[in-house]
């Protein structure tokens, strides 16, 4: 059973391949979601479409976060207690409150940083091996955190080695993500380059900038992602813009790019060399004038390489099997 509590988004999209990738190894999956979402199996619809339960960033509102999500809690408790387990991906908020109540039959994955105060939760899992140091750092008597990579049903991503002229930054349009860096080097380099991805502090500088050389998608439906991933020369996915205090906890663009047979080309931060496999599919830079550098160079890049680094590491088969060998855990009463 899983637990998604906002918009759609990437880690939405991960819940619910995790849920088709169950499903197939005919495992029963109930899906507790908000009006709207969509699932292979049975189907909980438990939150009003829209809510910012999960990302609501101001600590103040701690608190208040908890006492909202029990009421959801109270509301489809009678769903939770005869499952075998509850896999709880609202950033621990689940695994906090309900650990005792259902016998240590929570999973809970910590898909981005959150409160150090939430990670008292028991039997996490992070994404990645970044995430996990992040994680001891507040919780220093914890020995053992799993690492699942994230992974993708990769037969919805075309490979393709015909590529156009045109570079991409996909995520949200922001600084933090690094909107800024990508579009400077458009202003200093007249390299073509589409923006694309939800609003954020970036998009309507980028959204009126007359730029030839730029073109501003915006969000754009998933057919469309995929169009844009499959035909971009490479990704240009400077998280963390360099300087800005975000650490990227895995970056689930960069597969998806390299599903496709799209090198990335990315900033040394958080888990990006984790992802990527530096020279070989895409470029890791500490520098804007670094990342300049490894564009002029991007075709050095197989696309055949790009798309067997997915398959062999960051496969919907692989993260299915890593869950189900932490679901065997505690299924025999393990607990970490």
């Amino acid at each position: 059973m899983f637990i998604i509590l906002t918009k759609n988004g990437g880690v939405e999209q991960v819940v619910y391949d995790l849920a088709v990738g169950l499903q197939k190894m005919g495992i029963g999956v109930t899906l507790l979601a908000c009006k709207g979402s969509s699932s292979p199996d049975e189907i909980v619809e438990t939150i009003p479409p829209n809510s910012e339960v999960l990302y609501e960033s101001a600590f103040k509102r701690f608190g208040l976060e908890l006492k909202t999500e029990k009421k959801h809690y109270n509301k489809y408790r009678k769903h939770l207690q005869n499952l075998d387990i509850i896999h709880d991906h609202s950033q621990g908020k689940m695994s906090y409150n309900g650990f005792k109540k259902f016998n240590g039959r929570i999973l809970g994955t910590f898909h981005n940083e959150i409160y150090p105060t939430i990670v008292k939760a028991r039997n996490m899992v992070s994404i990645s091996k970044r995430m996990t140091r992040w994680l001891n750092q507040h919780i220093n008597e914890r020995k053992e955190i799993p690492v699942v990579y994230n992974g993708i049903n990769l037969s919805q991503f075309e490979y393709s080695d015909e590529k156009n002229s045109r570079f991409l930054f996909f995520s949200e349009i922001g600084v933090f993500k690094g909107a800024k860096v990508v579009y400077e080097i458009a202003k200093e380099t007249g390299l073509p380059i589409d923006f694309a991805g939800k609003n954020g502090d970036m998009s309507d500088q980028i959204r009126f900038d007359s730029a030839p050389n730029i073109k501003f998608y915006g969000e754009v439906p998933e057919w469309k992602k995929r169009e844009l991933f499959k035909n971009a020369k490479a990704l240009i996915f400077p998280t963390g813009g360099f300087k800005t205090d975000w650490e990227e906890p895995f970056g689930l663009v960069m597969i998806e790019a390299m599903a496709s047979g799209t090198p990335v080309i990315a900033s040394n931060n958080g888990a990006v060399p984790e992802v990527i496999n530096d020279g070989d599919t895409g470029f890791i830079c500490s520098s804007k004038k670094e990342m300049i550098e490894k564009l002029e160079i991007i075709d050095e890049i197989n696309p055949v390489k790009c798309r067997k680094w997915v398959e062999d590491r960051f496969s919907l088969e692989a993260m299915v099997k890593s869950y189900l060998t932490c679901y065997k855990r505690l299924l025999r009463g393990d607990s970490w």
